[in-house]
C-alpha cells in the first residue's frame, strides 16, 4: 500500500472508531437511569433573557408557564429595550396565566456581554432557591421542571443541563437541525465518556442560587 493509501486508511479508521464510540454514547444515553425522584423539590426561579422575537416564541414560553411543579416555581423576562418586539407576546403571556407568577423586567445593567448583564438584573429580582436560566426559543415538555431540578437533589452536582432538538421550516434552518441531531448532540453525549462534564447549554442551565453567589 501507498503512503497516500496508509494515510487516508489511517483516516477512515480513526472517523469510523469516532463515530462507534458516538454510537455508544448514544445508546448508553438512551437507556441510563433517570435521576431518583427527591424526597422534597425546591421552588424554582425562571430567568429568561430576552432579545427580538423567535419564530414560535409565544408556544416556546406558553410550554413553561403550562408546567405542573409544586411547590411552585416564577418566571422572569428580562428585556434591555421596552419596544422589543417580545414584549407583547410576553404580556399577552401574563394575561392568558394570572395564576402563575410572570413579571417582565427592563434591564440596564451594563456588561461585555448583554445577555449577561440581563442575567444579572433578573437574579436580583429571583425568590427562589433553585434558578434555570434558558433561552427564549426553548420550548419544553410537561415535567420538564421536575427532570431537570431532580440531579440537584445530589450534593456533587452543581448545574445541570440538556440537549435540544432543533427545529426549523426553511432549508437552511432543516440542514442545522441535522447538524444538531447527527453531530452536535452525539459530540456533546461523547463528552462525559471521555471524563468531560463541565459544561452547559443555553436550552438549560439549572443550578443552586447559593452555588451561584
Amino acid at each position: 500500500m501507498t503512503a497516500g493509501g496508509v494515510a487516508i486508511a489511517a483516516v477512515v479508521a480513526v472517523a469510523g472508531g469516532y463515530q462507534l464510540f458516538a454510537l455508544a454514547a448514544v445508546l448508553r444515553h438512551l437507556f441510563a437511569r433517570s435521576a431518583p425522584e427527591p424526597s422534597t423539590r425546591p421552588p424554582v426561579s425562571i430567568l429568561k433573557p430576552i432579545r427580538g422575537l423567535d419564530a414560535g416564541f409565544l408556544e416556546a414560553i406558553r410550554s413553561h408557564a403550562t408546567q405542573e411543579y409544586a411547590p411552585g416555581f416564577e418566571i422572569l423576562f428580562g428585556v434591555r429595550d421596552p419596544a422589543d418586539p417580545a414584549v407583547p407576546e410576553i404580556e399577552r403571556l401574563i394575561r392568558e396565566f394570572p395564576g402563575v407568577p410572570i413579571r417582565l423586567l427592563h434591564c440596564s445593567t451594563d456588561a461585555p456581554n448583554e445577555k449577561v448583564g440581563v442575567l444579572m438584573d433578573l437574579a436580583k429580582e429571583a425568590r427562589y432557591p433553585v434558578w434555570i436560566v434558558s433561552d427564549g426559543d426553548i420550548s419544553v415538555p410537561q415535567g420538564y421542571l421536575a427532570s431537570v431540578t431532580a440531579p440537584l437533589a445530589e450534593p456533587p452536582v452543581g448545574v445541570v443541563t440538556c440537549l435540544y432538538r432543533a427545529e426549523a421550516s426553511d432549508l437552511p434552518g432543516r440542514f442545522e437541525a441535522l447538524g444538531v441531531v447527527t453531530d452536535f448532540a452525539p459530540s456533546a453525549l461523547v463528552a462525559p465518556l471521555v471524563g468531560v462534564s463541565e459544561f452547559g447549554f443555553g436550552s438549560t442551565l439549572a443550578f443552586r442560587r447559593d452555588d451561584l453567589l
